[in-house]
């Protein structure tokens, strides 16, 4: 009975999605990227029936799935791997991956549509990362024995799953062959309402940053813009974010510290929209068309994909998103060694709770007060190390959670 008001919640969900469509541009490609989906799908998949099945949410969980995918594909380099996701903003920056044979949508999670999706790929394993509990995909990979794998997933006490209605759907995930959860609550929670194909694994995007700032050498355009002065990065920013760098940029000391902002969105309004909040008062220039013969203040990192290894230059590093839904990743900085400071949306991320509690984060409750935190961690470098250090062994002391989950998925191979 459950499974049925799910099905009906989700065709709800796909209707206002389509309405939604006519106004929200991540809408439209939501909607968009899966029209048509079995008749383009067949042609896509019909070389990669029998394929690794990795489903991602968005970009945040295909960076937990990537050193896996990679492990993969470089031990196993006859294997097809198809990847999915349910969000444009993983897709769209994604699509053209090379480790992957195929990358699509996810079609909406409908019994039809999950049993045709499964019919066409016919995976020889399916693994989801993190929270995509698709129950009628589930439904039908059990119904055909696919094995399927959940990894770095955490499950706090107040989890669907874990109250009711939630736990009726239970039974589809004690069918999974394993679920490696990040911490030992969550596995302790899933042991008391009688799982018991759960395991213990670190979270794969300690493993992930680690790859990054292995291969990460300096920039050259940051080298040449803070012209030794040090540099304060503004990542994965949105207005809020800017708002509580204004707190401090009217006294700013461009003489010893420099700024580059690296912004959520860079489509060009946004990125006009962030020009004029900064204010035509400092010299501001683009990552993009950098000039060296111009004095510059602020950077503006108007490209994707460089931001984990920028980080690698900076002296402190405000990592944005804490003042909307969620800051977003703390772990790309902290590899390198950085202080950090955010906004107070932290709840949903043990890292960064651990990290406050560790004294290598300062969360400021406000966008006004930033310029208490900035006005102390911009004079005190002695600070700045020790909670650089803090955060660099943090992530140090959790590798290898992919290797752990990587050897198990070795018995599927």
């Amino acid at each position: 009975m459950i499974l049925k008001f799910y099905s009906l919640f989700i065709h709800l969900y796909g209707l206002l999605i389509r309405i939604a469509a006519f106004k929200l541009p991540q809408a439209k490609l939501w909607v968009k990227g899966r029209e048509e989906w079995r008749t383009r799908y067949a042609a896509v998949l019909k070389d990669n029936q029998h394929a690794i099945w990795i489903h991602c949410a968005s970009l945040g969980e295909f960076e937990q799935g990537r050193p896996l995918i990679e492990k993969i594909r470089s031990e196993f380099p006859d294997k097809k791997i198809v990847l999915s996701f349910f969000s444009p903003s993983g897709y769209e920056i994604r699509k053209d991956y090379n480790q992957v044979d195929a990358v699509i949508y996810l079609p909406l999670d409908t019994f039809r549509n999950a049993n045709d999706f499964i019919e066409l790929l016919n995976p020889s394993l399916a693994l989801f990362v993190k929270y995509e509990f698709w129950f009628n995909y589930l439904s039908v990979l059990h119904q055909k024995q696919i094995p399927v794998v959940y990894f770095s997933t955490i499950f706090r006490a107040n989890h669907f799953l874990l109250k009711w209605p939630g736990n009726s759907l239970l039974p589809l995930i004690a069918r999974c062959h394993n679920i490696f959860v990040q911490d030992e609550d969550s596995l302790n929670r899933l042991v008391a309402v009688g799982l018991n194909n759960v395991s213990q694994a670190s979270d794969t995007r300690f493993d992930r940053v680690w790859n990054t700032a292995m291969r990460a050498e300096d920039d050259s355009v940051i080298k040449e813009f803070t012209k030794n002065r040090k540099l304060l990065m503004l990542g994965s920013t949105w207005l809020p974010d800017i708002e509580a760098l204004l707190e401090v940029l009217p006294t700013f000391d461009f003489k010893q510290w420099c700024i580059a902002i690296a912004p959520h969105h860079i489509d060009e309004v946004s990125l006009e929209e962030l020009m004029c909040q900064l204010g035509l008062e400092e010299a501001k220039q683009y990552y993009t068309n950098f000039d060296r013969s111009k004095s510059t203040n602020i950077l503006v990192i108007n490209t994707m994909g460089r931001l984990s290894a920028l980080y690698k230059m900076a002296d402190l590093v405000f990592v944005g998103g804490g003042f909307g839904k969620a800051v977003h990743n703390v772990l790309e900085p902290a590899v390198f060694a950085k202080p950090i400071v955010c906004g107070p949306r932290i709840q949903k991320f043990k890292e960064v709770l651990d990290l406050k509690n560790e004294n290598g984060i300062v969360v400021i409750p406000e966008t006004s007060d930033f310029k208490g935190a900035w006005n102390t961690l911009s004079q005190d470098e002695s600070l700045r190390k020790k909670m650089g250090e803090t955060n660099f062994l943090y992530v140090k002391s959790r590798l290898g959670g992919a290797d752990t989950i990587f050897n198990y998925l070795r018995t599927f191979f």
